[in-house]
């Protein structure tokens, strides 16, 4: 008999929606075996999930962001996503399309009056924040593993440090070594970056 609200039997099969954390146990002959604690991941997110732009060192205090984009040719859900290294941020349940983008920000309300003509999907605001100097980036997946490390730098280009211009990536199809050289990465093309727009992919 389950005894905690939380639980429920098993009937047949169980589809996932969205990536989850799934504890089990099995009730034979009135024994329960031992705790089977299992992550699910449901989509190929370390496949086709890229960090396409960032401003780490922006003019006006608080609009720090970072944009990623689903560089694949299907959906991805992002739950249980989430940055290990250089912020702390964990996606909810969003599911990103083929080609599209969204942001993580480091204050919402100063990223909102930043950019009032945004429209695009704050995913949510993060802790900590983007070195000034530079420092590695880590993304993980459901099951914990990697999707992206990187580590960028201050002095790549030097527009980016604190003059109004983000690090938007050349080619987000390219080999994720790119991440990692400056050649990988260009200024935007306009002060306060583009958040929510995206590479042509």
């Amino acid at each position: 008999m389950i005894n905690t609200p939380a639980a429920s039997s098993y009937t047949g099969v169980i589809s996932l929606a969205r990536s989850m954390h799934i504890k089990a146990r099995a009730r034979t002959d009135g024994e329960w075996s031992a705790l089977s604690d299992v992550i699910f991941g449901v989509t190929p997110v370390a496949e086709n999930l890229r960090v396409t732009e960032l401003m780490y060192h922006p003019q006006t205090a608080d609009t720090e962001f970072i944009e990623l984009q689903n560089i694949g040719v299907d959906a991805i859900e992002l739950t249980m996503v989430r940055f290990a290294d250089g912020i702390d941020f964990n996606f909810p349940s969003v599911t990103l399309a083929p080609g599209e983008v969204l942001v993580v920000v480091e204050n919402e309300a100063a990223f909102t009056a930043e950019y009032p003509g945004f429209s695009g999907t704050i995913a949510g605001q993060y802790s900590g924040r983007l070195s000034n100097s530079g420092e590695t980036i880590e993304l993980r997946d459901a099951t914990d593993a990697v999707i992206q490390t990187f580590a960028y730098q201050d002095n790549w280009h030097p527009s980016t440090d604190g003059d109004g211009y983000s690090l938007t990536i050349v080619d987000p199809l390219a080999d994720p070594d790119q991440w990692n050289q400056p050649n990988g990465w260009l200024p935007s093309s306009s002060k306060g970056g583009s958040p929510g727009e995206g590479d042509v992919i």
